[in-house]
């Protein structure tokens, strides 16, 4: 029989995105504190133009998390999906958006 403890799943803590605009073109996307897991995330990240779009950036897989991202624009609306994914194949996804 197979058991699976509570502490082998991703959570979301419910803790926000941060985006800090770095250039008028350029920001910095900070997802610390967001997921929490006994294991080592990895986490894929993409950003649209519409909820759930990748026009922007198509899915990128990084264990760190923060990323920087450009060209954008201050005056447009991002959508960001940003997926953890534990060791054992668990995952949580949150969408963000970022009002231009």
């Amino acid at each position: 029989m197979f058991n699976v403890r509570d502490n082998l799943f991703v959570y979301f803590t419910g803790i926000a995105v941060s985006v800090i605009w770095l250039r008028s073109t350029e920001a910095q996307i900070t997802w610390t504190g967001v997921f929490s897991s006994s294991t080592r995330l990895v986490y894929e990240v993409s950003i649209g133009k519409i909820e759930g779009g990748s026009d922007v950036l198509q899915w990128v897989e990084t264990l760190d998390t923060h990323l920087v991202v450009s060209p954008l624009h201050k005056s447009t609306d991002y959508y960001i999906t940003l997926t953890a994914i534990n060791a054992v194949g668990f995952h949580e996804t949150v969408k963000y958006t970022v009002i231009g």
